[in-house]
């Protein structure tokens, strides 16, 4: 019986005519096959080079060769080897793109990327000295293309196509650049000198290696088939935006949303860019053939969440064809944001390639610009944050929770239990939870982690907590047990209101002693079985109380509310009678 853990590949180093088969095991990744084939043909072939340096490709299935055709000959009927395959990511794995032993034929080809020029002689063939690496100097100068501020959106497509200087420009030797100038028998793919000269210039003094290997590869990289999937544009895009973006911003980090189940739609953008904790770059993606609108998906999957802010930066792509956007901040609170298209390319031609990345190159400066007038995001986008006994990942519009151990399941239950009676109840100003996908549960909506910065602010967050308690307290009662800040949220749609989340510790009147709480930040009833609204109520002081640490000017009577609140254990109906009654002295 076949051994199902590992998959049989033949494989071929282009430009050779020796096939390898390389068996390795399912669990595996790229990198280890790209480890592998290295290590059985470096004395011949790739001699002197590095396993990191091959590209790995998967002939598409109706393109399988067996070993008596000739690769180069299928090549040169159909142009880059990119039409007939797809390019590997290193960290892919194994099983996911062979879920089955394949049949029998070719079906893997290995290439070695092209190494940055090495000139060893001037024009008259003489030896001189070292060449000059600029690599360094040059993304410099990339960075000071920034003025000031952040620019209208009315004027970023201007921006984008600003031209580079010669300082901004790639070096590149006379033979690479002629290579990307179109010949005069082209008719599909024109690409003049002046598209060229965009982003490229001719030197036989400087070199840029970590550039060269970046944007002349991307450049030279044809788009897959248009009727290709979704996963053959991967690497295409890629190579034309992620890889970009991840060398003009090095402190980002770059997540792709690998899981297309409904319940995680609204979790992640198929394409995101985390700088610290905000994701100021994101796309949607979608092959030709798909219906979908993912210009639609960059307004509808997002919940606005970055004032001061006006827009982020994102895409959207339509297999080859790229447009770059502005998401823009909603006309009205209660409107979902709206995206306006700034340049669009279609990569299929080198000259659009070019213009794009040059794109990239004037709105990178940008995105630190955005970060920096955004500030502090208390709610990590998109990263998974590990909390005892759980996980919390903050998606687009909803927060995915997920329970770990043996009890992940029963607190799941419990959980549910609580938001049905929120449901039934109807509770106002909480949040909801939308899908259990036990142990995880997702919740709706996505809220802003801020304080109020400012007593009318703070009054606002208190009216919604006590709207929510007084439906919350009446019979049967249900009580929330956890009041804090962390707990109290701003709505993205709507700056005037503000819900209670984290149900976790909620329970009835036939409650325990909640010991694990914080005596610090929680009423010392709570630490008494059988307690009731008052521990509710001593949170929402403690709100108001706290408050004096970033409101200016808080008035003493409000500061007095709130100490009422801790010291008198009022119901919800009077607390909520009392801070109206001062909020209309106003």
């Amino acid at each position: 019986m076949p051994d199902d853990t590992v998959r049989e590949l033949c494989c071929l180093v282009k430009g050779t005519s020796n096939f390898i088969m390389i068996t390795i095991p399912v669990d595996k990744l790229v990198y280890h096959l790209k480890k592998m084939a290295h290590s059985e043909v470096k004395n011949s072939s790739l001699r002197g080079t590095d396993a990191t340096d091959l590209f790995v490709w998967k002939l598409n299935q109706q393109e399988s060769l067996t070993p008596e055709e000739s690769l180069g000959d299928r090549i040169s009927s159909q142009g880059q080897l990119s039409h007939i395959a797809v390019k590997l990511e290193s960290n892919a794995r194994i099983g996911d793109i062979f879920p089955k032993q394949p049949d029998l034929g070719l079906q893997i080809v290995l290439q070695h990327a092209p190494s940055a020029p090495v000139f060893s002689s001037t024009r008259s063939g003489q030896k001189r000295g070292h060449v000059a690496d600029i690599s360094a100097n040059i993304i410099l100068q990339w960075s000071k293309r920034i003025k000031l501020g952040l620019p209208l959106v009315s004027e970023l497509p201007g921006i984008l196509d600003q031209p580079l200087s010669d300082a901004e420009k790639i070096p590149l030797c006379r033979s690479d650049f002629d290579s990307l100038v179109s010949s005069v028998m082209e008719r599909k793919d024109i690409c003049s000198k002046d598209d060229v000269e965009k982003l490229f210039r001719i030197s036989d003094e400087e070199i840029s290696g970590t550039l060269y290997l970046l944007f002349y590869n991307a450049v030279l990289g044809a788009a897959p088939p248009d009727d290709g999937t979704e996963s053959s544009f991967h690497s295409f895009w890629d190579d034309n935006i992620r890889k970009v973006l991840e060398m003009l911003t090095p402190y980002g980090t770059s997540i792709r949303d690998s899981n297309h189940k409904t319940s995680t739609q609204k979790l992640r953008p198929d394409y995101g860019l985390i700088i610290g904790s905000v994701c100021p770059f994101r796309g949607e993606e979608k092959p030709s053939t798909s219906k979908d609108d993912p210009k639609a998906e960059l307004s509808y999957k997002l919940a606005w969440v970055y004032e001061p802010v006006q827009y982020v930066f994102g895409y959207y792509a339509i297999g080859p064809a790229v447009t770059l956007a502005a998401i823009c901040a909603p006309k009205e609170p209660s409107n979902t944001p709206w995206v306006e298209d700034l340049a669009s390319a279609d990569l299929r031609l080198k000259r659009d390639r070019i213009a794009h990345l040059r794109r990239l190159i004037n709105l990178a400066p940008y995105i630190s610009s955005l970060l920096r007038a955004i500030g502090h995001h208390g709610s990590p986008e998109f990263t998974l944050i590990e909390r005892e006994g759980k996980s919390l990942e903050i998606g687009l519009r909803s927060i995915k929770k997920t329970y770990h151990g043996d009890l992940g399941q029963k607190r799941v239950r419990m959980i549910k239990n609580i938001y049905d009676q929120l449901k039934e109840k109807g509770v106002p100003h909480v949040d909801t939870l939308t899908y259990e996908d036990s142990p995880a549960i997702y919740l709706e909506p996505r809220g802003i982690d801020i304080k109020p910065g400012n007593e009318k602010a703070l009054l606002q967050a208190v009216t919604c907590v006590l709207q929510a308690l007084k439906v919350l307290h009446q019979p049967p009662a249900l009580y929330h047990r956890d009041i804090r800040w962390p707990n109290v949220l701003r709505r993205a749609d709507d700056p005037k209101l503000w819900f209670l989340i984290d149900w976790e510790d909620a329970a009835g009147s036939n409650n325990t002693a909640a010991d694990h709480l914080s005596p610090e930040e929680h009423s010392p009833r709570i630490f008494v079985d059988n307690h009731g609204c008052e521990v509710d109520i001593w949170g929402v002081g403690s709100l108001i109380t706290e408050a004096s640490a970033f409101v200016v000017n808080i008035s003493p009577e409000l500061l007095k509310l709130g100490m009422w609140m801790q010291d008198g254990g009022p119901s919800a109906d009077d607390a909520l009678i009392a801070v109206e009654n001062y909020a209309s002295k106003f």
